[in-house]
């Protein structure tokens, strides 16, 4: 969120993710964003009553990201769409299916175990995703950074406009298409 909230660029900010991921791989599974943990949810590579805590504990990173921005900046951060809702939620679904295709097989599949590339080959698709997303729907690829922000606007008593459909169910949708074309892929 500290990255995407004061550089905006997706190099940047996917070489933070990447950072993160190897950092904070080893004690959560590295996974920051609520749809990822729901297509690994679903492959069963995550435990049903981890779900939750884990999503809190995204939405909570995030609000405190955008919280932290405002404190520094004494201004709101949040992301806006610049095409229709259906152009950016087109945009959305698909990067976020890839991207949990990526996690999943760089992560989950036994024959890719013990691999120290995962964190670089997630940080590097979130990357090119964010590149074509960008400038569409203002990608976001993550719910967590579509509802901190919102949250924490909510908190200060800002009047923004929520596009919370958009950054929760195409992200959520992304993640369950990616979970369904491994299994396809890898004929399980």
């Amino acid at each position: 969120m500290f990255a995407v909230a004061f550089s905006g660029d997706p190099l940047a900010i996917g070489l933070t993710l990447a950072v993160s991921i190897y950092v904070g791989g080893h004690i959560s599974g590295g996974h920051f964003n609520p749809a990822i943990s729901l297509a690994l949810l679903l492959r069963k590579q995550m435990r049903p009553l981890d779900f939750v805590p884990y999503v809190a504990s995204q939405l909570l990173g995030a609000s405190f990201g955008a919280l932290l921005y405002g404190v520094i900046t004494l201004e709101t951060f949040i992301i806006e769409p610049n095409s229709s809702f259906v152009s950016s939620s087109i945009v959305e679904v698909v990067s976020m299916m890839l991207l949990s295709l990526v996690v999943l097989s760089v992560a989950t599949a036994k024959e890719l175990q013990g691999n120290y590339i995962y964190g670089l080959a997630i940080g590097l698709t979130y990357t090119a995703m964010l590149y074509c997303t960008k400038e569409i729907s203002g990608g976001i690829i993550n719910p967590a950074i579509g509802v901190g922000p919102w949250l924490m606007s909510l908190v200060i008593g800002a009047k923004l406009e929520s596009n919370l459909v958009l950054y929760l169910a195409a992200p959520f949708l992304g993640g369950v298409l990616g979970s369904i074309f491994y299994s396809v892929i890898n004929e399980e």
